[in-house]
């Protein structure tokens, strides 16, 4: 549903004349939103049950269960290096993180994410455009004033204001903005599994030339 309001304002050799438009709106607005409140677009988003063994395995007779490891945090995966305590490996690190394209990029859609969520949460608000315009004339001093001719000056103003809002009765930009989100949390695990990914191939390699060193 929505409603627009429009008007000009015209001034011609020094009167001003106004012009609007009339809104309207539906009597029967309120009745429908109760009656399309419960036909919202799409289920509720469950989070799917992801089943994991009991326990992990390096080592015969070294099980440990899941519940008795320490649970680090995302910062604590992405930085691991750090409780080694070498200065070589973290200024390798550190170089890669700044360096590494396919890090940059997964930042980069993290970023597209959000300003896409802001695109879909946009269409939820009040949508207002304005336009505006001016024209001055002149009749010619040549023409016959018996006949109509005039060298009055003229001034034409116009301004224009339209304003729209869509209630959200079937919940559409709610789901929308739902699934906006879910995409920023995708976008932000891509980004941590590509950051895990080369911080370990970077320690990889140096535990491969610290070996080589001293053989």
């Amino acid at each position: 549903m929505k409603s627009k309001r429009g008007g000009a304002v015209a001034c011609v050799g020094g009167r001003a004349w106004a012009r609007g438009g009339r809104g309207g709106a539906l009597a029967g607005a309120a009745a429908l939103a109760l009656l399309a409140g419960g036909c919202t677009v799409g289920p509720n988003y469950e989070q799917p049950e992801v089943k994991t063994p009991g326990a992990f395995t390096n080592v015969p007779g070294q099980e440990q269960s899941l519940a008795s490891r320490p649970q680090g945090g995302a910062a604590d995966v992405a930085e691991w290096w750090r409780t080694l305590n070498d200065p070589l490996l973290g200024s390798l690190v550190e170089r890669a993180v700044a360096g590494n394209l396919d890090l940059r990029v997964a930042r980069a859609r993290v970023r597209e994410a959000r300003a896409a969520r802001g695109v879909v949460r946009a269409d939820a608000l009040p949508q207002v455009s304005a336009a505006g315009g001016y024209e001055r004339s002149r009749g010619s001093e040549n023409l016959d004033f018996a006949r109509g001719g005039t060298s009055e000056e003229t001034d034409l103003f116009r301004v224009g204001l339209d304003a729209s809002w869509e209630i959200d009765v079937f919940g559409r930009v709610r789901r929308g903005v739902e699934a906006a989100d879910r995409e920023i949390d995708a976008a932000r695990e891509s980004e941590r599994d590509t950051l895990v990914t080369l911080v370990s191939e970077v320690g990889i390699n140096y535990v491969d030339a610290r070996s080589a060193q001293d053989r």
